[in-house]
């Protein structure tokens, strides 16, 4: 059930023209997850029905889900704070981390989901984008000027 969360939740976000970082445990684990999101997106939102592998610097490799609307959800397995391109990251913690965690507590599951954190931004600065009115207007600005 978090696993599936935590896909719903990058998927609304990416379909909405954001860029989703995912922290997954292996690239394998990646793979499997950017699968189950392209099957479950309808295709006329997506740009390509394949997960494609690709490399974002800072974080490495990983598996790319695009949309059309200039959303991306990019699964790896590291992420530098140096980045830019991403605007939200979600988190999920691998199932031999939370078994042992459990096993510490004295908890013993046979069925253990993936764990996950809600998508935490990062939009480090806000950045305005001038309108496209505000954009004539200080071109034209001069011209209008009567003063002189």
């Amino acid at each position: 059930m978090n696993q599936a969360r935590a896909l719903h939740e990058a998927t609304q976000l990416a379909l909405k023209g954001r860029k989703v970082l995912v922290l997954c445990p292996g690239l394998g684990c990646g793979r499997e997850l950017s699968d189950t999101l392209i099957e479950s997106v309808a295709h006329v939102s997506l740009l390509y029905t394949e997960p494609k592998r690709c490399t974002h610097e800072p974080n490495g490799p990983g598996w790319a889900v695009r949309f059309r609307d200039q959303g991306e959800v990019f699964f790896t397995f590291g992420f530098s704070k140096e980045d830019r391109y991403f605007e939200y990251l979600l988190e999920l913690r691998s199932v031999d981390e939370i078994r042992k965690e459990n096993r510490d507590k004295g908890l013993y599951l046979d069925n253990i989901p993936l764990e996950w954190n809600p998508a935490t931004s990062l939009i480090r600065e806000l950045v305005h984008v001038p309108s496209r009115y505000e954009r004539i207007q200080a071109k034209l600005g001069p011209l209008w000027d009567t003063s002189r």
